[in-house]
């Protein structure tokens, strides 16, 4: 890792214009991007001075996320549970801040994508099910898409690259049937 200053990342990224093809831009992802929330602040209002289109992917828990919004064209949120007692079982954090987020993002930003990532033994059973489905709906939906998401291994090698114990196991893997069935929950919830 580089430690990098955010007007020098602003020239990087102009330097690359001529790769944006079709209005493409710029996604922040990470890890989670707003870890460095005033750098990437920073970075997104110059973007947007300089008519560059601008994403955001999220895990939605900084509390001056909304302040960002005018900076971001496209912004990307997880939703993982409801269920505040077993998010933070599973995650180690309180929901209530990103939950207060995607809230604030469907009220006030023009193009939201809420994410579930769908896991076996966290959030595939019907209770949980209910909730989310609930909640999505409680949402002003007229710039918001949902997404859900199977559970994959994708990030296993990256874990075991950096020397950390990977502890989900094939339980955890949802299969299409139930995932599909989610979704058509969801469509048929509105």
């Amino acid at each position: 890792c580089e430690d990098v200053e955010a007007g020098k990342l602003v020239q990087e990224i102009l330097s690359a214009q001529m790769m944006y093809y079709d209005g493409g831009g710029v996604t922040f992802t990470g890890g989670e991007c707003t870890l460095q929330y005033e750098e990437l602040g920073e970075v997104l209002a110059e973007l947007k001075r300089q008519g560059i289109h601008t994403v955001i992917e999220t895990n939605g828990t900084h509390p001056k996320l909304s302040e960002l919004f005018p900076y971001i064209d496209y912004l990307i949120m997880d939703c993982k549970l409801i269920d505040q007692k077993k998010h933070r079982e599973i995650t180690g954090i309180s929901n209530r801040m990103i939950l207060q987020n995607i809230r604030e993002a469907a009220r006030y930003h023009p193009c939201v994508h809420v994410r579930v990532p769908f896991i076996g033994g966290v959030n595939n059973h019907m209770e949980e099910i209910r909730r989310l489905t609930a909640f999505f709906q409680s949402l002003p939906q007229e710039h918001v898409v949902f997404e859900v998401l199977r559970y994959h291994e994708y990030g296993k090698k990256k874990w075991q690259e950096c020397g950390l114990k990977y502890t989900m196991d094939k339980s955890a893997q949802v299969t299409a049937e139930e995932a599909g069935a989610f979704r058509r929950q969801l469509e048929s919830a509105g």
